[in-house]
C-alpha cells in the first residue's frame, strides 16, 4: 500500500497562527461537525491549495500523536472558498435538513438510504414489536432467508431495486458480526469489498482505497444511491467487516473456485484439525503436492470450496 506523503512541518515561530480545516469550518458553522464533514471539507481547502499552489503540500502540525494538516492566515482566502463550495453541497444540505428536525445522523437506522440489493448477504437481527426476535441473513428482496425457497417478510421491498424499509411491526434491524465475517481493526488493511464501520454505527461498501496527500489512508465508501459516494478516514474509522473463505468443514472431497478437485483429510497431528491436498487438475494455478492447513494462502486463495458430487469426483 502506498505510503501517503505529508507537507513540511509548520515553522515554530507560527504554531500559534495555525488554523486547522476541521475546527474552523466548526467555528464559521456555529456547531459540532457530524460523519465526515470534516474529511469532506478538509478535502475541498486542499483542492484548493493545488491550484494555487501546484506541486506542494500544505504544513503540517504534530497534535497529539498524529500528523495534522495545518494552514495559515494568508491561506484564509482558500478556506472561504471551500466554505462556499461546501454550504452548496448535496452533502452539506443533506446534514442540514437532518439537524432541522429529522432524526440525528447518529440515530439513523445502518439501513436507510440502501436499496434491497446492497443488504443482501448481511447477517442482522430484526425484534417486533411484540418481542419477537430472529437472526438471519438477508436476501436481495431485503427478507431473511430461512431456506429451502422460504423467507420471512421483513423488508417492503419486493426486488432487489427497492430501498430496504422495514415491515409496520418490527421495531428494530441492528447489524451483527457475523461469524463468517473476519473483523478488521487497522484501516491500513482494508481492501475493497469489506464493509466498513464508522464511529457512529453505520455500515457501507468499500469501494476504493486512496492514499491521502494530507497523510492519512482514505476509504472511498458508496452512502447510496441518492447520496452518492463519500470518503472517510480514521478519525471515522471503527472497524471493517470482510466475508471469511468458504473452506472445507469437512473430511472428503471438495472443489474450489477454479473446479480443481481437493482431498480433505483429518490432520494426522491434530485429529481436531483438517488438511487438504490438490489432487486433480493440470490447469489449476495452485501447484505442489503437499498437505496444507486449511488457513495456509496455498488454501484460502483457492476459496470458496464446496463438496464435490460423486459424478464430480
Amino acid at each position: 500500500m502506498t505510503q501517503a506523503r505529508k507537507g513540511p512541518r509548520l515553522p515554530l515561530n507560527r504554531l500559534g497562527e495555525a488554523i486547522l480545516a476541521g475546527s474552523w469550518l466548526s467555528t464559521q458553522l456555529g456547531r459540532r461537525l457530524y460523519a465526515a464533514e470534516a474529511q469532506t471539507f478538509g478535502r475541498m481547502v486542499y483542492d484548493e491549495w493545488a491550484k494555487t499552489h501546484p506541486g506542494t503540500l500544505p504544513y503540517t502540525v504534530r497534535i497529539d500523536s498524529s500528523q495534522k494538516t495545518a494552514y495559515l492566515p494568508e491561506d484564509m482566502p482558500l478556506l472561504h472558498k471551500a466554505l462556499t463550495r461546501y454550504t452548496n453541497s448535496r452533502s452539506y444540505q443533506r446534514i442540514q435538513a437532518e439537524i432541522k428536525g429529522e432524526t440525528p445522523m447518529s440515530e439513523k437506522p445502518f439501513w436507510e438510504g440502501k436499496t434491497c440489493k446492497e443488504m443482501a448477504g448481511l447477517h442482522v437481527k430484526a425484534t417486533w414489536k411484540n418481542g419477537t426476535i430472529v437472526t438471519g441473513v438477508l436476501d436481495d428482496a431485503g427478507d431473511i432467508n430461512l431456506g429451502d425457497n422460504w423467507s420471512l417478510y421483513t423488508s417492503r421491498g419486493y426486488d432487489s431495486s427497492c430501498d430496504f424499509e422495514p415491515i409496520d411491526n418490527i421495531q428494530s434491524i441492528e447489524l451483527l458480526d457475523d461469524p463468517e465475517y473476519e473483523r478488521i481493526d487497522n484501516i491500513e488493511n482494508v481492501q475493497v469489498g469489506d464493509i466498513a464501520c464508522t464511529t457512529e454505527g453505520n455500515h457501507f461498501r468499500v469501494i476504493d482505497l486512496k492514499p491521502d496527500p494530507l497523510g492519512d489512508m482514505l476509504l472511498r465508501i458508496r452512502i447510496s444511491e441518492i447520496d452518492g459516494e463519500y470518503c472517510i478516514d480514521s478519525d471515522d474509522f471503527a472497524y471493517a467487516l470482510r466475508r471469511k473463505p468458504k473452506l472445507p468443514d469437512h473430511d472428503g472431497l471438495w472443489r474450489d473456485k477454479d473446479n480443481a478437485l481437493w482431498s480433505v483429510a483429518i490432520s494426522g497431528l491434530d485429529n481436531s484439525k483438517l488438511v487438504a491436498l490438490l489432487i486433480g487438475d493440470p490447469e489449476s494455478p495452485v501447484t505442489g503436492s503437499v498437505w496444507s492447513g486449511l488457513n495456509s494462502k496455498h488454501v484460502t486463495s483457492q476459496a470458496p470450496f464446496r463438496p464435490a458430487k460423486a459424478v464430480e469426483a
